[in-house]
């Protein structure tokens, strides 16, 4: 039984501290105007006005200001509908109740999605608790008189219904089954109690079938993989070593402390303060995105990823990396049983990972080999993937001093580009096989069009990551100058020479006036830090050398 417990407009400005998640109540929120974050402690991802959340009883999310971090944001602007879930239970002493008793206790809703909503529905929901808002306000202004034609409990229940049809938002890339949705709902909700019935619900499925079809594409029942989670969200939070093992325990769904001691040293070997304590000096990285984050921290990984023909920016480093793992284009079974062979020989102690191998056929064939945590490529952006790595390695306080020190020499890097560009704008543009790409805000776009504040002839911000687009799309931005990358490919190469010779290349703005720079893949394309302070580097002189 669903009931609602009033309903507030709040704003957060940087200043203030987070608004989070109740202990016992469900909180629905609206972000009506303003920028800010959605965060579990461990990852965080992007609010604007328009997207709706719903915040579980201690599910650990919080509604977080912006940071302070780049130009003045407007404070969040939050509307928060607050309700309970009673379920039906019994007497705890087994007495009769009375003729016509029941008895109710507070529990976790069977709604299908948490956090973040999907966009299907979320207007629809965002308009019923505008409406609820505003006629329970006029009922405590005027108990006595009719809400308007609109009674809070009708419009309530309408949210209710509303919310029990939303599943949850997936990434772009994930495999829309009833399976992948379970998967995904466990990472966003590992530390509740989860129960097969309730992962059923979110799959739409009965939980008998539900059950077989999981562990047929999984391997494992969903108890097991749910288990496996569990514990290895503990082993991270044990290497950050920032919370005692009673707190890890109850942060990763282990309501018995006891339990999760025995669970965990079936599992690693050893026990959780063993664990903890143990050194890891021997870091390797699984993840070709995550190796100059480390190298920015001065860490050497004694096996990475390397591909000596696109790594510009990393070759200074190469022959300190004591084992050269193979980076390909696709991750191939030869490629990936060459990798992990030669893994095993390295012997390291912490394999860093990228979320995307956080499965049973990636992730559990790396876990046989070193404890891994796995790094959010997509929910994260390059500073907080910075932080997290490390503190993952013990140079927190490296990384903000690197930070520091890049902040300004992006500061006087801004200053000077400014000075050869004015408001001038800037196309970074790829040639890619067959087709042509620009860029949002991550890879070469973030630090282009944010940190050093270059003019970008398109919505940069509407780009998650890459946008493949047509001749007459660059046609219509005519930039004033053009980053131009071609792919070492056969194909990307025959089509740059269609392209160069065609009436719409030829009449841009930035060929016109020889303004079109080649420049290579890598570092250019690469979402780090050590690419970033690279570019910083060099762009000014880059600009000035083709400057009118």
């Amino acid at each position: 039984m669903y009931v609602f417990d009033g309903s507030r407009s709040f704003v957060l400005s940087e200043t203030e501290a987070s608004e989070r998640s109740d202990a016992y109540a469900h909180l629905f929120r609206v972000v009506e105007s303003g920028t800010g974050w959605l965060a579990d402690g461990r990852s965080r991802e992007p609010l604007r006005r328009g997207d709706c959340v719903l915040l579980r009883p201690g599910s650990g999310l919080a509604l977080l200001p912006e940071d302070g971090h780049g130009p003045p944001a407007q404070p969040l602007a939050v509307l928060e509908i607050r309700f309970d879930y009673l379920e039906e239970i019994e007497a705890e002493d087994g007495a009769e109740p009375r003729a016509g008793e029941r008895r109710f206790a507070r529990a976790q809703a069977p709604l299908p999605a948490g956090g973040r909503l999907p966009a299907a529905g979320v207007r629809e929901a965002a308009a019923l608790a505008r409406r609820l808002y505003a006629a329970a306000r006029r009922e405590d202004a005027a108990p006595e008189l009719p809400a308007g034609g609109e009674a809070p409990a009708v419009l309530f229940q309408q949210l209710i219904r509303l919310l029990l049809g939303l599943r949850p938002a997936l990434p772009a890339d994930a495999e829309e089954s009833a399976v992948s949705r379970t998967v995904q709902y466990m990472h966003r909700h590992y530390g509740e109690e989860l129960t097969r019935d309730r992962l059923a619900s979110v799959a739409g499925l009965s939980p008998w079938y539900y059950s077989g079809l999981f562990r047929r594409e999984t391997g494992l029942s969903p108890t097991a993989y749910l288990t496996e989670l569990r514990l290895r969200r503990a082993r991270e939070r044990l290497i950050l070593g920032r919370d005692g093992v009673r707190e890890i325990s109850e942060a990763c769904g282990f309501k018995d402390e006891t339990y999760f001691r025995r669970r965990f040293k079936a599992a690693s070997g050893v026990t959780p303060l063993a664990f903890a304590r143990a050194p890891r000096e021997r870091i390797a990285d699984m993840s070709y995105a995550y190796t100059p984050h480390l190298l920015a921290l001065g860490v050497m990984p004694c096996a990475a990823m390397v591909d000596a023909r696109r790594e510009l920016h990393r070759r200074p480093y190469h022959g300190r990396i004591d084992v050269h793992l193979r980076r390909e284009r696709a991750m191939t079974p030869e490629v990936w049983a060459h990798n992990l062979e030669r893994l095993r020989d390295a012997a390291p102690d912490l394999i860093l990972c990228d979320d995307g191998k956080e499965t049973p056929a990636y992730g559990g064939e790396l876990e046989r080999i070193a404890p891994c945590v796995y790094i959010p490529w997509r929910a994260l952006d390059w500073r907080s993937q910075f932080r997290l790595l490390a503190a993952y390695v013990r140079r927190e306080n490296e990384a903000e001093r690197w930070l520091e020190r890049y902040d300004e020499q992006t500061a006087d890097a801004r200053a000077r580009v400014e000075r050869i560009v004015g408001t001038e704008s800037l196309l970074l543009l790829r040639v890619t096989d067959d087709r042509l790409a620009v860029y949002g805000l991550r890879n070469g776009g973030g630090v282009l069009y944010g940190d050093l504040g270059l003019n970008c002839p398109y919505e940069a911000a509407e780009i998650e990551i890459e946008q493949f687009v047509d001749p007459a799309f660059v046609a219509a931005c005519d930039p004033d100058r053009i980053l131009l990358i071609v792919d070492a490919s056969a194909e990307s190469d025959a089509h740059w020479r269609r392209l160069r010779r065609s009436d719409e290349w030829r009449g841009l703005r930035a060929v016109r006036r020889n303004a079109v720079v080649s420049v290579s893949e890598m570092p250019w394309l690469e979402y780090s830090p050590l690419a970033y302070a690279w570019i910083v580097r060099h762009l000014p002189e880059l600009l000035s050398a083709n400057a009118d």
